[in-house]
């Protein structure tokens, strides 16, 4: 959790500092600058989301509106509520993509495999969170026989699970 914090932290850090560009770079015409700045805070909260996994990445997307009323950027009070429910919006609509999934998955995935090769080599640490039976199984014999992705098993015919013997 703690570590969590820090990452919002920092993503925080780095939207107000990119939402601040248009402070420093007034040649830029207005479209353009909305544009660019406005992808780029649109990256940091897909990207805070991603990396933390947790409800509070939210808090960037509320804070940000409230930055560009203070940078004279909404020119009205009542818009900051509703720009902060977009933004909101737009951070759920990215934690359900299934990209999303996916690449959490393979996090876990790649850390679980390191963790057996360790235990293999003899070099294993405790873990710190019991991960679930079945799957410790199956990658256990699949790194046993070799096997690490389920294309291989699907080609030769079997399943893309290997069986106990």
């Amino acid at each position: 959790m703690e570590r969590s914090w820090l990452h919002l932290a920092l993503f925080l850090a780095l939207a107000v500092l990119l939402q601040g560009l248009r402070l420093f770079l007034p040649m830029i015409p207005g479209p353009v600058q909305m544009f660019f700045i406005g992808s780029l805070l649109n990256a940091v909260m897909a990207a805070a989301v991603w990396e933390t996994r947790t409800r509070w990445a939210l808090v960037i997307g509320a804070a940000l509106p409230v930055g560009a009323f203070l940078q004279g950027q909404l020119p009205l009070l009542p818009l900051v509520p509703v720009v902060a429910l977009g933004n909101m919006a737009f951070q759920l609509a990215v934690s359900c993509l299934p990209s999303a999934r996916r690449a959490r998955a393979a996090h876990r995935g790649a850390r679980l495999h390191d963790e057996l090769a360790a235990a293999r080599d003899g070099r294993a640490r405790p873990l710190t969170r019991a991960p679930a039976r079945a799957p410790l199984r199956l990658a256990d014999g699949a790194l046993r026989r070799g096997r690490f992705s389920a294309g291989v098993a699907a080609k030769k015919g079997g399943n893309s699970f290997p069986r106990r013997s």
